[in-house]
């Protein structure tokens, strides 16, 4: 009997589907497998309090955000793990590591330097369950002494803060630096602050997934080259700096 696997994207449009698409490609060759793709837009992984896709047995490898990722891998028992490849930035202050940022964009000529300049005023994130679009904010706030408050609204994805950004509708926007290095720098934008590097959005498996068959797709995407990656912002796979 075929091997089938399901894999679900939590990261596009942010990062490109052809990245994912390419992935899968890989697993399906290496593994001779039906592989099928799905595209969740919505949110950066699956929300907290929804059914956990993993756990109803309808996605076998997902590709999600930090924040979700943890709170999955807390439960006992998690209904995932960690699959041994994450995938690695072309941005090279990544230096060929599994990791990224995220990039505080401001409008050139408002005077707004720093996250403390933004004081009272409205920051764009794409969602809660969202690294760099949510809770690098949150962190960075947390480090300010004295502290301040901002107002953060949440648009749905880092396209559409980069937008509301552009168009004068929000002071500044928290978001993806792969994003941001793909879609290019907003006019009349620039970057006020970085903040990582952090662990690059894992890649996961349902717990239930055979481990060799795991590890098998694990080395189908370290072995995947730059070439059918072009285009996407990415150069390869590496192991995770994750610990779990």
């Amino acid at each position: 009997m075929a091997v089938r696997l399901r894999v679900t994207t939590w990261l596009a449009p942010g990062l490109p589907l052809r990245l994912f698409m390419a992935a899968c490609e890989a697993i399906a060759e290496a593994l001779d497998a039906e592989v099928s793709l799905q595209s969740e837009t919505q949110s950066s992984g699956p929300p907290a309090g929804e059914p956990d896709p993993f756990a109803a047995g309808d996605c076998d490898v997902g590709f999600l955000c930090l924040p979700s990722y943890r709170r999955l891998a807390a439960l006992d028992p998690s209904p995932i793990r960690l699959l041994g490849a994450a995938p690695v930035p072309a941005d090279p202050r990544c230096e060929g590591r599994p990791v990224y940022f995220a990039e505080l964009l401001v409008r050139s000529g408002r005077g707004h330097r720093s996250l403390r300049d933004l004081a009272g005023l409205v920051v764009a994130g794409n969602d809660p369950e969202s690294l760099s679009g949510s809770v690098a904010l949150t962190e960075a706030l947390a480090r300010l002494d004295p502290p301040i408050a901002v107002r953060h609204e949440l648009t749905g994805s880092h396209h559409a803060s980069m937008a509301a950004l552009a168009a004068g509708e929000v002071d500044a926007a928290v978001v993806d630096s792969n994003t941001r290095l793909i879609a290019g720098l907003p006019d009349g934008c620039a970057v006020a602050e970085v903040w990582g590097p952090y662990p690059v959005q894992p890649v996961v498996v349902a717990a239930r997934l055979d481990a060799v068959l795991a590890e098998r797709a694990a080395v189908a995407l370290l072995a995947l080259g730059p070439e059918p990656l072009e285009g996407t912002g990415f150069v390869g796979f590496a192991r995770p700096v994750l610990d779990r």
